[in-house]
């Protein structure tokens, strides 16, 4: 039986909780993950028009630094990917554990990201997708909204 979006949203926030991740980070992030992914939550989405397209749930984009550090993790680690590991990568990166992604992304960014989600959901989707994603399609408005439906969900 195929997993309905409703379940991968609730798998993927209470994996990012076990990860360690604060409530409103883990909808920030679930925020972007709805707009990445086009609301599939689907680790395996990848991005349409594009020759090299970017992949997963935060569309590691093959031209960008995330998607061979993610590459390099999977290698040292010796897991496949998945959407735990796409999760586990971003969580380590996030909380400076992952050296290469911290050095790479930028501790800076990551303290704005980490600062941002202590305020609001909202905030942290935001400072998320400018300091760690920087897509060329932010859509900013959608992952603002993304945050607030998602933490109503989630109230509690």
């Amino acid at each position: 039986m195929p997993t309905t979006v409703m379940q991968k949203k609730i798998d993927l926030y209470e994996l990012l909780r076990k990860e360690g991740c604060s409530r409103n980070l883990a909808i920030a992030l679930l925020a972007n993950i709805e707009v990445e992914t086009g609301g599939t939550f689907d680790h395996t989405t990848k991005q349409r028009g594009r020759a090299n397209p970017a992949y997963g749930l935060f569309q590691f984009d093959p031209i960008g630094g995330l998607y061979i550090l993610y590459y390099e993790y999977l290698e040292e680690e010796g897991v496949r990917d998945s959407a735990k590991a796409q999760v586990e990568f971003i969580v380590d990166t996030l909380s400076t554990q992952y050296r290469k992604g911290v050095t790479q992304v930028g501790r800076g960014n990551i303290n704005k990201v980490m600062t941002a989600s202590r305020i609001s959901p909202e905030a942290g989707a935001e400072a998320f997708c400018t300091f760690i994603l920087r897509p060329g399609k932010p859509h900013l408005n959608r992952r603002i909204v993304a945050a607030t439906q998602i933490s109503k969900m989630f109230n509690g």
